[in-house]
C-alpha cells in the first residue's frame, strides 16, 4: 500500500490480489493451519481490509476480486466468533487481538449477515480486556515489550476505526491505552527507539 501510494504503479495492488485468490485457492474454509489461530486470523483480516480499502479505486480491484474478500473476511470473523472463547481463556494478547477482527469484520462490512453481532462482541472484548489486562499504571498483564505493542497495535486501529464511525470508545478504555502508550514510551531509548 506505502509504495503505491508513492509511486501509484498498478503492479502493487495486481501482486494484492493475486495473493488474496492464491490464499484463498490453497487455504480451504476452516481447514488446516491457517484457520488455527484466531489471532492470526484477525491479523490476516486486518491486512486485508487495509488492501481492499487501500487498493479500492485501483482497476485490478474488480467486482469479483472485492466480493471473493468480503467472502473470506466473512468466513474469517465466524470462525474467530464461534472460538473466541478460547482466546478470552488466556487472559492475554488473544482476546483483544480477536476482539480485533471481529470489531473491524463488522464495522466495516455492515452489510453482512452477523456484522452487528461481531460488532457488539467485538466491542464488549475490547472494552473489558482492555480494562482487565492493561494495569492502571500503563504495564500491561504480559511482561513483554513486543505484546505490549502488539496490544496497543490492535486498540489504536480499532480506536481509530470507532472514531471514523462516530461510535467511540469509552473514556476509560481510551485511558488505558494512553496510559499503556506512556508506559512503553518511557522504556524507550530515545535516541534509538529501542526496548528492553
Amino acid at each position: 500500500l506505502r509504495a503505491y501510494w508513492r509511486w501509484n504503479d498498478e503492479r502493487y495492488p495486481e501482486l494484492f490480489w493475486r495473493a488474496i485468490e492464491d490464499w484463498h485457492e490453497k487455504n480451504s474454509p476452516q481447514r488446516g493451519a491457517n484457520w488455527k489461530c484466531g489471532q492470526e486470523i484477525s491479523f490476516r483480516l486486518m491486512a486485508w481490509c487495509a488492501g481492499l480499502y487501500g487498493f479500492l479505486d485501483s482497476p485490478a480491484t474488480t467486482p469479483a476480486r472485492a466480493a471473493l474478500l468480503v467472502q473470506m473476511i466473512a468466513l474469517s470473523a465466524q470462525r474467530i466468533k464461534a472460538h473466541v472463547g478460547y482466546a478470552l481463556s488466556q487472559k492475554n494478547n488473544h482476546g483483544i487481538s480477536e476482539g480485533m477482527g471481529l470489531w473491524t469484520a463488522g464495522a466495516l462490512f455492515p452489510e453482512l449477515r452477523f456484522s452487528d453481532e461481531w460488532r457488539k462482541t467485538g466491542r464488549r472484548i475490547l472494552e473489558e480486556q482492555g480494562q482487565a489486562l492493561i494495569y492502571a499504571d500503563g504495564s500491561f498483564v504480559q511482561n513483554s515489550v513486543n505484546y505490549h505493542r502488539l496490544v496497543l497495535h490492535d486498540l489504536l486501529w480499532s480506536l481509530r476505526l470507532a472514531d471514523l464511525h462516530n461510535v467511540p470508545f469509552s473514556s476509560k478504555l481510551k485511558q488505558r491505552v494512553s496510559r499503556a502508550c506512556d508506559w512503553l514510551y518511557q522504556l524507550q531509548d530515545l535516541s534509538t527507539g529501542h526496548v528492553p
